[in-house]
């Protein structure tokens, strides 16, 4: 009976370990070494995160894992980038502008800040406005698919 006992109990155990174990290792963003260690990911992991399911259409969740990246580190100007279209996507526009300027904050450079904030003024009819921001982005560095190419003359 003791040995019954003893079987039933490894029995219970390896099952609740499986279940408690089941799918970890299948996640895209842990890899094994994640699994054993328990790494903590870092902004720019969270930043690839966010970018990912941002381009698999989850805006919300590209929202909140760019969220935790600003909290690891508040100067990454890409997750305010990343997060200012997510935004976009989810029609929140101030919110976007808010994003896109505090990219620029941290990183001047970031001229594809600037091509959105043109897009968000031409959504909401400031043309004018559109096209100054669009020319203040250096001629090498303006996207010919942004909306402002095709109205915007360039200086």
């Amino acid at each position: 009976m003791h040995k019954f006992i003893q079987f039933i109990a490894l029995f219970l155990c390896t099952v609740a370990c499986q279940a408690q174990n089941e799918g970890k290792g299948n996640s895209h963003f842990e890899s094994k070494a994640d699994i054993w260690y328990r790494t903590p990911p870092t902004a720019t992991d969270r930043l690839g995160r966010g970018q990912h399911y941002y381009r698999q259409v989850f805006f919300k969740k590209a929202v909140d894992e760019l969220n935790e990246a600003l909290l690891l580190n508040p100067r990454l100007a890409e997750a305010y980038l990343w997060r200012g279209k997510a935004k976009e996507a989810l029609k929140d526009y101030s919110g976007a502008i808010n994003d896109y300027n505090m990219a620029l904050y941290y990183n001047g450079q970031l001229y594809e800040a600037h091509e959105l904030r043109a897009g968000i003024r031409l959504i909401h009819g400031d043309t004018a406005g559109a096209c100054r921001e669009w020319q203040s982005i250096p001629a090498d560095q303006r996207s010919l698919q942004s909306p402002c190419a095709g109205i915007c003359p360039n200086p």
